[in-house]
């Protein structure tokens, strides 16, 4: 199960946009529109994690029964996580990509860079694209996430002592149990770690940046000193996702068994 598991976090992370891979796909004909592959990427996502658990839970008797406290289909957290927030990472991280895109391209285009420094702004743009497009941080990313599943059986720490659709009444995990813990959730642990290296990524290439002798300008209008087009790097971890599914985001990763015990809300 945990050789299963590996090999669906990395069909989820060979669908990403990688440059080489997509550069191939294009010379070969088959890259397809950007939209459709996107929407691809989270359909797939959806089947190989929310799908098997769904049929897992039907033939175990635990997707509605009313003898135990949170079914699978009334489990709003998990279904949340896998039906919405996964969805979301996927098409979020390809609005960022475009924006980033357009970010690189008017900067190399701008007036802070002179004849001198454009060799060493290309050469940091060139170090972080052969980090971004290196498979070995994504294979370490996907090792951390499927390490907390096979030391820690039991990741869902507040469904102890509630019946629930992730144990036989035996006290053993069920089929389904067993999925979203070596499948489900390191695929959602790996697109988190995703975001967070992209976001390192763009850390290190700003910081690269500023050491590098640009021709600022103090008094322009953009208050900025004529950088100020890179704050839509910025912005676009906060735009990428409307509210609502921010809010969806967030609230999958709530447990929802503190419903099931009855606390206050």
């Amino acid at each position: 199960m945990a050789a299963m598991s590996i090999f669906f976090i990395v069909i989820i992370a060979s669908k990403a946009r990688v440059a080489s891979l997509h550069r191939l796909l294009v010379r070969l004909g088959h890259a397809g529109s950007e939209r459709r592959r996107v929407l691809r990427r989270a359909l797939a996502a959806v089947l190989i994690t929310w799908l098997p658990l769904l049929i897992l839970s039907l033939m175990q008797g635990m997707a509605w029964r009313r003898e135990i406290d949170i079914p699978f289909l009334r489990d709003f957290a998990v279904n949340v996580r896998l039906l919405v927030a996964v969805p979301i990472l996927i098409v979020a991280e390809s609005r960022i990509d475009r924006r980033w895109r357009t970010l690189v391209l008017e900067f190399l285009k701008s007036e802070r860079i002179s004849g001198e420094t454009r060799p060493s702004v290309e050469a940091v743009l060139k170090r972080t694209t052969r980090w971004r497009d290196r498979v070995l941080p994504e294979a370490l990313l996907a090792v951390a996430s499927l390490l907390p599943s096979i030391f820690f059986v039991k990741t869902e720490l507040l469904m102890t002592g509630i019946s629930n659709w992730h144990s036989l009444p035996s006290g053993a995990l069920s089929p389904a149990g067993w999925w979203f813990n070596l499948v489900c959730t390191p695929v959602f642990r790996f697109l988190l770690l995703r975001w967070v290296w992209r976001m390192f990524l763009w850390t290190s290439l700003l910081w690269s940046v500023s050491r590098i002798n640009l021709f600022l300008v103090a008094t322009h209008a953009d208050l900025a000193a004529g950088l100020g087009f890179l704050s839509e790097g910025q912005k676009a971890f906060s735009q990428s996702s409307s509210p609502e599914e921010l809010s969806l985001l967030l609230r999958s990763v709530t447990p929802s068994p503190i419903k099931g015990r009855h606390f206050p809300l």
